[in-house]
């Protein structure tokens, strides 16, 4: 029997989060099984479970994977000596999260079950700590920039990271519920609320 690239065998984990994503934002969390996500990726439990856990460890690969990407970018973004405001943070991380995630019901979906669910609850809090930190980051390096001291720079940052995820995850809510939802308009009115 012939092996599986490696490229092949990453490309077949790609498809498999990509269906499990689907399935999420159209079934919900709950409601998704293991099998449903077989039938989707046309894959067979075996390959399924050969990289991933099972639903909670596809939720986090899947989520973790994609602000892994933005944290990276945000990073190599610093490491150039370039500073963004807030707005500009924001809004580069939902631009860029506009075009990875044209499903944000999924995190819906990932949200609401982690309210009955301790590991999603965990994956949730640790994702969302994970995103909190890079704002943090950004944040710091932007009001150094400012003029602010080191420490007041960081305690206004670690002040206002949390608000710029709320943002974000407002952005996600109101796509996700709002068939008229503008995500331009949404993001000219952070860019305004933010200066």
């Amino acid at each position: 029997m012939p092996r599986i690239t490696e490229t092949r065998r990453l490309a077949r984990r790609g498809e498999v989060l990509n269906a499990a994503i689907e399935l999420f934002a159209r079934k919900g969390f709950d409601a998704t099984s293991m099998a449903d996500i077989v039938a989707e990726s046309g894959t067979s439990a075996g390959m399924i479970y050969g990289h991933f856990d099972g639903k909670a460890d596809l939720v986090r690969s899947a989520v973790g994977e994609l602000f892994a990407q933005r944290s990276d970018e945000f990073d190599a973004h610093l490491a150039s000596g370039a500073t963004l405001s807030p707005s500009e943070l924001v809004g580069a991380f939902l631009g860029r999260m506009r075009v990875d995630l044209d499903r944000p019901e999924m995190l819906l979906q990932l949200w609401a079950a982690a309210v009955r669910e301790p590991e999603l609850h965990e994956i949730a809090g640790s994702l969302g700590d994970e995103l909190t930190s890079v704002f943090e980051r950004q944040l710091t390096v932007w009001y150094r920039s400012q003029g602010l001291a080191e420490d007041a720079a960081a305690a206004r940052a670690a002040a206002e990271s949390a608000v710029c995820l709320g943002i974000c995850q407002g952005y996600m809510i109101q796509s996700a519920l709002f068939p008229d939802f503008d995500g331009d308009a949404y993001l000219d009115a952070v860019r305004t609320l933010l200066g």
